[in-house]
């Protein structure tokens, strides 16, 4: 478990670093918050998952512009040509064969939706057994100054990769309030481990408060949602200032209630 824990501590410092920096990225980008009450369909192919969001909601694409990048680094002529390396260019050329692509170059001429499902499928790969944030989702700005921008991240982990004990649910979610207790500043626990029923599986809900590790005087409200299909973990993470979080709760909420997840 402890092994899991450490792992945890590393992907609730990714997390914080996402809300943080997209929060101050976008200070500044006024716009309109409209009710939302219009939704939108996420689905992610690779992963077997879809979700509904506000439609005045944006896709954070960074992740996938980082993962560009990363795929120009693996597949270029300077990397070292090991054993590991050449796996890795391996499973990267098959997947860009499978897509009929004959190099990283030509990703550019794939329309955005099959663009979106070889990045998806790409990402999948390359973090096989591993945990990864496949999307974030974040909303409008309030105002001119709006230093906590409302958001979401999805996170996927392989638990089989850190235990070859079957986890429980609620030893998981223990796992994951320990890890973030660890790795957060002024953690408190709002809301202890809940039980909640998504997509017909067992869940479990929790909160607390931190500051932000770049801005002590940034305060977050951040809900968790964790479910289990076999031994992979999927975790959603809502986060707010204390202040807005109850107008948004019944969002978050309605959000995690329409999560599917394919058999």
């Amino acid at each position: 478990m402890q092994k899991i824990v450490m792992r945890l501590i590393v992907l609730s410092i990714t997390l914080a670093m996402i809300s943080t920096l997209n929060s101050l990225l976008l200070i500044g980008e006024s716009q309109p918050a409209e009710s939302g009450e219009s939704l939108l369909t996420y689905n992610d192919t690779a992963y077997g998952i879809s979700i509904r969001y506000p439609s005045d909601w944006q896709i954070d694409q960074s992740a996938h512009e980082y993962l560009l990048a990363v795929l120009q680094n693996l597949t270029s002529e300077q990397m070292t040509n090991d054993s590991q390396s050449n796996a890795i260019k391996s499973q990267i050329s098959d997947i860009l064969n499978a897509f009929g692509l004959g190099g990283v170059s030509d990703i550019a001429g794939l329309t955005p939706d099959r663009r979106e499902v070889f990045l998806q499928t790409l990402s999948q790969a390359l973090s096989e057994g591993q945990a990864q944030v496949i999307v974030s989702f974040r909303s409008p700005s309030e105002g001119e100054v709006d230093p906590w921008l409302e958001g979401m991240n999805i996170v996927v982990e392989n638990l089989s990769a850190v235990s070859s004990i079957p986890i429980s649910l609620s030893d998981y979610v223990n796992a994951n309030i320990e890890a973030i207790n660890k790795a957060s500043q002024n953690f408190k626990l709002e809301q202890p481990a809940t039980e909640v029923t998504i997509d017909g599986r067992p869940a479990m809900t929790f909160a607390y408060t931190s500051t932000s590790p770049f801005d002590p005087s940034l305060t977050g409200k951040i809900m968790n949602v964790i479910v289990m299909k076999g031994n992979i973990g999927y975790v959603l993470t809502f986060s707010s200032n204390p202040e807005a979080y109850p107008t948004y709760l019944p969002t978050f909420e309605k959000m995690f209630q329409s999560l599917k997840i394919s058999e």
